[in-house]
């Protein structure tokens, strides 16, 4: 898979075509043996790769810079990947009046912000790779008045451990403690 970051993802009408995207993909690995037999946009602006049975894992992950120089070319944080199971975790609960109103004014908090606090809520999440960047679970964050507010956040995880020792104790966000699900 290639995965845009959230400031990179391409836009309907200026992602490369299907066929274009696998027919240049072809062209550009082809020296490595690796070969995409199908390729698909998904919702969020990735691109999903499929290889053929010829083609060995070993040499697709060579193949990974290559790809990302094809398809990838303006986004230079964008990531080839292996897709992998993953577990979206949502953090309740978290107190708004603590950081988000001063003084009847609303402070903007980031996504910046939001990452930085879920990278020190838990020690497994200080270098993890986010397969869905943490954010409100509301698109325009906490609302006026409101004195708790979700985040949510998505971590590859093959065998739901992560999950399970993330949420097995609450998370430390803006200086409070909050419960995971």
């Amino acid at each position: 898979m290639v995965h845009f970051h959230q400031d990179e993802k391409p836009t309907t009408g200026t992602r490369l075509p299907i066929q274009a995207a696998t027919g240049m993909i072809n062209t550009t690995c082809a020296p490595l043996n690796v070969k995409v037999t199908m390729a698909e946009w998904t919702p969020s602006q990735n691109l999903i790769l499929c290889f053929s049975q010829g083609s060995i894992e070993s040499q697709i992950k060579k193949a990974g810079s290559t790809i990302l120089g094809t398809i990838a070319r303006d986004c230079p944080r964008a990531i080839f990947m292996k897709c992998e199971k993953w577990s979206r975790i949502v953090v309740h609960n978290i107190p708004t009046q603590r950081w988000c109103y001063e003084s009847s004014s609303i402070i903007d908090v980031t996504r910046e912000v939001i990452e930085s606090e879920t990278r020190q809520a838990h020690p497994l999440l200080t270098d993890a790779m986010f397969t869905e960047s943490p954010n409100w679970t509301a698109k325009e964050g906490p609302s006026p008045g409101s004195t708790h507010a979700n985040i949510s956040f998505a971590i590859p995880d093959h065998n739901e451990s992560r999950l399970r020792e993330v949420t097995s104790r609450p998370l430390a966000y803006f200086g409070s403690y909050c419960p995971a699900v």
